[in-house]
């Protein structure tokens, strides 16, 4: 097939996508089919993993996160997922009743001041505006 720059630039984007879906990993195999189109060399394929990689996407193993961190960026990271760690699971009743007011932040406020899940001026749909 011959090669479009465009096809290619749209297979990277996409690719980047499932990644972050996937913890910022790609399989070699993900990436061989994606590009089987274009029948590239080792050497080709090398290179696209070099792109991913500069992207913070892992090939076949996860990107270690903190590898682009400074050091207190790491530090708070770790403090974040251990309070993350601390807290109570949240029950499917619970989340089921989020979803159902809608988000509802429960503040008292006015109208433009909730940026709930909705955000912006239009936010007061959460009932408490």
């Amino acid at each position: 097939m011959e090669f479009n720059h465009a096809n290619f630039a749209q297979v990277l984007e996409e690719l980047k996508d499932t990644a972050r879906l996937q913890g910022n990993m790609l399989t070699s195999g993900q990436l061989d089919e994606a590009f089987a189109q274009w029948q590239l060399g080792e050497e080709q394929l090398e290179l696209v993993q070099d792109y991913f990689r500069s992207h913070h996407i892992g090939i076949d193993e996860p990107k270690d996160t903190a590898e682009h961190l400074s050091g207190d960026d790491v530090n708070f990271l770790e403090m974040y997922l251990k309070e993350l760690e601390a807290l109570p699971p949240v029950s499917d009743g619970e989340k089921r009743a989020v979803m159902m007011t809608g988000g509802a932040c429960g503040g008292p406020h006015r109208r433009g001041q909730c940026r709930g899940s909705f955000g912006g001026d239009d936010a007061g749909l959460c009932g408490r505006a």
